[in-house]
């Protein structure tokens, strides 16, 4: 306990202290001259400052039937800026002492004030302030330099949802001297092609620019970046993740971009559209197999398959754009129309052969059998013939599958 209040009683005037410095630097109207440039004391020239960037996405959304895709991103982007550390110090920190200790008309005991001055700062120790409410961010904002982050791709637009954390440091054992955190919300449009839906692939590239800096970004963890997508995106399989910049013709500036290779779990569209509509359609045909005299029985099974076929339509219909060309599915439908539909008028027209021209020695027509045998077999075929070179396109890549 009395370790405690010893703690306490040295850090607490010290933490006082701080908190003082952070609420004047809020208030205070020292600003950052709008310099993009800062010194380098190593190579002694002016130079772009160097930006590191944490990306880390948080929250993935595919919406407006596959063609946009929503990314919530945590960006963290930290900086050195020795110029105005020094300008605050002396500016801020020492206006005290410097009102008191002006500098020497002699400038031969100038070297002796810079002690004087050094020591004084010594003695005031590193300082750092941290602000977390997005009002005093915004504020500190107003009066420093900090790398804006825009998007240019056409379809795309970026917003800061939030800034959680901003911090100034003199602390010289840190690899900065800024830290600034914020939300991102990136809305992106996808370059798909439906043409095989729902065996297709999207691709989604999230674009971040930077002008007149130095970028340097921390890669990301791809296995949990997958994980965590695959998680949210149930729909989805992740077959490619990326996140690397782009440089631009003109000098420091850069783009980060984020690319996803989407490819769609199909299983959902197999089991429970294409399956059905093929029995469906196996089904219409199986009325081959019905005695010709119960053309009843058998128009009831042909109409009502297609019936069931039209429903099924409207069950997809909502899960792609509308487009202006035919998708794999599309293929499928219209295939199980026209032989659902072909079934129906086969079986009209041999029904009539049958009662009225009397083509029969039993109870079926001659070619109903064959009927019975052969379209089965042919729509079987026209389906596999459509389905194959979807399945033929999971080992093309996705810039050559577009071109088919």
């Amino acid at each position: 306990m009395f370790r405690v209040a010893l703690i306490i009683i040295f850090l607490f005037p010290a933490y006082l202290s701080s908190q003082e410095l952070c609420y004047d630097l809020l208030k205070n109207e020292f600003r950052e001259e709008s310099k993009v440039l800062t010194y380098n004391e190593k190579t002694n020239v002016l130079e772009s400052p160097t930006v590191n960037a944490n990306f880390q996405l948080e929250d993935i959304e595919i919406s407006n039937q596959s063609s946009i895709t929503d990314l919530a991103i945590k960006l963290d982007l930290d900086w050195k800026r020795s110029s105005w550390i020094y300008d605050f110090n002396n500016k801020i920190r020492l206006k005290d002492w410097i009102k008191t200790n002006p500098p020497p008309k002699n400038k031969k005991k100038t070297s002796i004030w810079s002690d004087l001055k050094n020591k004084a700062l010594e003695e005031l120790g590193p300082f750092t302030c941290t602000f977390y409410r997005s009002s005093e961010i915004k504020t500190m904002l107003d009066k420093i330099w900090y790398p804006e982050v825009f998007t240019e791709n056409i379809g795309s637009n970026l917003d800061v949802k939030k800034y959680n954390q901003l911090t100034i440091t003199s602390n010289s054992e840190l690899n900065y001297n800024f830290l600034l955190s914020s939300n991102l919300d990136l809305e992106v449009k996808n370059k798909e092609n439906f043409k095989h839906f729902p065996f297709d692939n999207i691709n989604v590239e999230g674009a971040l620019s930077f002008r007149n800096i130095q970028l340097v970004y921390e890669d990301i963890n791809k296995n949990k970046n997958r994980s965590d997508i695959e998680k949210v995106l149930k729909q989805w399989k992740v077959s490619n993740l990326n996140l690397e910049p782009e440089f631009n013709i003109q000098p420091n500036n850069h783009v980060l971009i984020y690319s996803l290779e989407l490819k769609r779990n199909s299983n959902y569209y197999i089991w429970k559209i294409i399956l059905p509509i093929f029995v469906i359609v196996l089904i219409s045909l199986g009325n081959f197999w019905i005695k010709s005299k119960d053309i009843e029985a058998k128009l009831n099974l042909t109409v009502g398959s297609l019936l069931s076929l039209i429903a099924y339509n409207f069950v997809f219909g909502e899960d792609i754009p509308k487009l202006n060309y035919l998708t794999a599915l599309d293929y499928m439908i219209l295939t199980s129309y026209g032989f659902a539909f072909l079934s129906t008028i086969i079986t009209l027209f041999l029904s009539y052969r049958f009662s009225k021209l009397k083509e029969a020695k039993g109870e079926y027509h001659p070619w109903d059998k064959l009927m019975g045998i052969t379209l089965p077999i042919a729509y079987t075929i026209f389906m596999i013939g459509i389905l194959f070179p979807v399945y033929l396109a999971e080992f093309v890549p996705l810039e050559l599958m577009n071109l088919v």
